[in-house]
Parts: C-alpha cells; structure tokens; sequence
C-alpha cells in the first residue's frame, strides 16, 4: 500500500497488491484496491481483466457481481481482439456467474487451445478444467 502512495501513476501496481490480497483471502480488500486502480486508470485493461474475474469469482457472494463482470468482460475481449486466452477465461467465468454455462464452456474451450497453441500447457489445462466445471452447471469459485 505504502508503494502506491509513492508511485500512484503505477498501475501495475494495483493489480499486483489487489492479487496478492486475493492470494491471502483479503477479497474485499482486493476488490476495492482493484475499484481505486480502475479508478485512476479506467483504461488499463490487466486491472480490468482481474476486476472482471473477481467480480464473476469471488467466493463472497456479497462481492460478485455478475452483470458488471460480463461487461468488463465482454469488452475486454472486443478491445484484445478476442484472442487472449487469459481473457476469454474471464469472459467464461462471467458467463458462468450469470448462468450462460454453454457459452461459458465455448469461451473456455477455444481460451484452452488458444493457450495450448502459445505452448503454454498448464494454463490450458487450467482453463480446460473451468470449462469442465462449466459443464456440471456451476459457476467457477475462487478458492
């Protein structure tokens, strides 16, 4: 927290200490570091893109909120040109948290070969997992 005060043009940042609050269980805490990020940096899309998953994941359900994270989402997937594994992983767990499961585990399937494609293998076999979970009729939980 005290690196931000210092470098408040750093947003960065943000993302990083909101993960590092997620990692420890400080979800609410994340959210609201994630909220004063985007706040400042309203078109850094690595801040939106984990707002968007902590909103869709969020083992609190006082803190997700499914229509907003279906929006960042969505047009984080538009602005990337719909070809980041990362963030059509997001698009996917939003869909799931508003009950789209069928378009949650489309999302994730082509997020999965897109990842596998780059090489990278465990987090297509991450995402190959969520879109498994999709298929049961939930929703992806943040553990």
């Amino acid at each position: 927290a005290a690196a931000m005060q210092r470098a408040p043009g750093r947003p960065g940042l943000h993302t990083a200490y909101a993960i590092l609050l997620s990692d420890t269980g400080r979800h609410a805490a994340a959210l609201a570091m994630l909220e004063q990020g985007l706040a400042a940096h309203p078109d850094e899309l690595p801040l939106r893109r984990q707002l968007a998953w902590l909103l869709a994941t969020a083992p609190d359900a006082d803190l997700r909120n499914g229509a907003r994270a279906l929006q960042l989402a969505e047009a984080l997937n538009a602005a990337t040109g719909g070809q980041v594994p990362q963030v059509l992983d997001t698009l996917g767990a939003a869909l799931a948290e508003v009950g789209r499961m069928a378009e949650a585990t489309a999302r994730c399937e082509t997020a999965a070969a897109l990842a596998e494609t780059a090489g990278d293998h465990d987090l297509a076999r991450a995402i190959a997992e969520r879109a498994d979970h999709y298929r049961t009729g939930e929703a992806w939980r943040r553990p």
